[in-house]
């Protein structure tokens, strides 16, 4: 069907990490504001289930990390994750100061991020193989009627296989370690014309699998192929720039207000 509407944008994707991390609890609807505020395109996060059913939006699988709580939010019900303070431990002066603690920051669910920003983009990674959260996820999108602004990946191959036997081709999907593995080996033997992109983003660090994975003619031959590059987490603005000079289509930021600014600089916005 051509590029999926998700993708489908005239410049390069500002793509925010957990929301505008580097200013407000990552993953919270703090940030998730923040982060539009500041021209963001797109959320990048990660999701879970409860122990009710719930898609919950968050990058681990406890809560021990960011919050005055401890335990697996698959062991939690939405109720009992509503109770811990998810702005507890963010502070963006090395622990001077810790704004959000005690102001009822709370672990969204996938629904109320997906219908309280009804025209953003939201970049998913799939981070709990069990138990498996495949159908509660697409129940949840098509509730939202959000197949065309979401893209679901993980790092899990058999996770991805059965999100897409149970979702619509529309929905676009990005690329895990093993698709990775395989561009790359097709890309370093010179064989990458007879490569058959499964995915339609390609969502990477500069460097990763051993290897420089991001540069000019990579992102030449992944074009090639009808393949997006968006690549994370990207917060100098050196960095940002040299990127979207050699044709990035998204940049994933702690700092999107940075990204936007850039982007501005060298009039993609």
């Amino acid at each position: 069907m051509g590029v999926k509407p998700y993708l489908n944008l005239p410049r390069p994707m500002v793509l925010a990490h957990q929301g505008a991390s580097a200013y407000a609890p990552s993953n919270t609807m703090e940030a998730f504001r923040l982060a539009v505020e500041m021209g963001a395109d797109a959320f990048e996060t990660d999701v879970h289930m409860t122990k009710d059913g719930y898609v919950v939006v968050s990058h681990d699988d406890t809560v021990d990390r960011l919050t005055n709580g401890t335990g697996f939010i698959k062991y939690k019900t939405l109720a009992e994750l509503r109770e811990i303070d998810f702005g507890y431990k963010f502070t963006p002066d090395g622990g001077q100061t810790f704004p959000f603690r005690g102001k009822g920051v709370t672990i969204p669910t996938l629904e109320e991020v997906l219908k309280e920003f009804p025209t953003m983009r939201v970049n998913m990674d799939i981070k709990q193989t069990t138990p498996p959260m495949e159908a509660a996820l697409v129940e949840t999108i098509n509730a939202c009627q959000a197949k065309d602004r979401v893209l679901i990946a993980s790092f899990h191959t058999s996770t991805m296989k059965r999100f897409r036997r149970l979702a619509s081709s529309r929905i676009a999907t990005g690329a895990n370690t093993r698709d990775m593995v395989e561009f790359i080996c097709y890309w370093r033997t010179g064989l990458h014309k007879f490569y058959k992109p499964p995915v339609d983003a390609f969502q990477v660090p500069e460097q990763g699998y051993g290897v420089r994975v991001v540069t000019p003619k990579m992102i030449e031959i992944a074009h090639r192929h009808g393949v997006k590059v968006h690549v994370w987490t990207i917060n100098e603005e050196a960095d940002i720039h040299r990127l979207l000079k050699w044709g990035v289509d998204g940049i994933c930021s702690d700092y999107p207000d940075r990204v936007v600014k850039v982007m501005q600089e060298l009039g993609m916005r």
